[in-house]
């Protein structure tokens, strides 16, 4: 995320979803982990909702900065997410970020299914202490990046900042 601390490779470990919360990208044990996907989700980032999980480290570094977005001046200014791969560079843009439940997206909803896909959406509007750009509130068919942190008004919560993919550039 430019302008922002949030620079790390992702990572994903077959048939261990919490590996990466103590382990780095070398897989060697780290207090910090690393920011990781589950195997709920493909590892091309081609699933209508992607979510990239990391602590929120008070040393500002990880996901830490992610409630920041809360501040709506810090939310207009870092809409932009870049995710780099071997054949191509994705970018999305920032539309919404929230406290949410602690609820596991991926388990609790099916964004595979049109209706539970714009239902959760919908629902965004209603938030308390939520920014987001109603307009740029993803349809069924496009793909959605959530960046989830630990809620430092709440821990018991989530923080979520989510983005839809909005150019995609080969590199090949």
């Amino acid at each position: 995320m430019p302008d922002t601390q949030i620079d790390y490779p992702v990572l994903q470990r077959e048939e261990d979803d919490t590996y990466y919360l103590r382990h780095n990208s070398s897989g060697r044990y780290a207090f910090a982990g690393s920011i990781y996907t589950e195997e709920a989700n493909s590892r091309d980032f081609k699933d209508p909702m992607t979510v990239l999980y990391g602590h929120n480290r008070k040393n500002g570094t990880m996901f830490a900065t992610l409630n920041d977005f809360a501040d709506p001046a810090y939310f207009e200014e870092h809409r932009t997410v870049y995710i780099y791969m071997s054949d191509a560079i994705y970018e999305y843009t920032v539309f919404a970020a929230y406290p949410h439940s602690s609820e596991h997206l991926l388990l609790c909803h099916d964004f595979t299914d049109e209706d539970e896909f714009n239902g959760y959406f919908d629902k965004l509007a209603d938030g308390v202490n939520t920014n987001y750009d109603r307009e740029m509130f993803p349809a069924f068919d496009d793909k959605v990046l959530t960046l989830s942190t630990c809620y430092k008004q709440n821990r018991m919560q989530r923080y979520l900042v989510q983005a839809k993919l909005t150019a995609q550039y080969s590199l090949l």
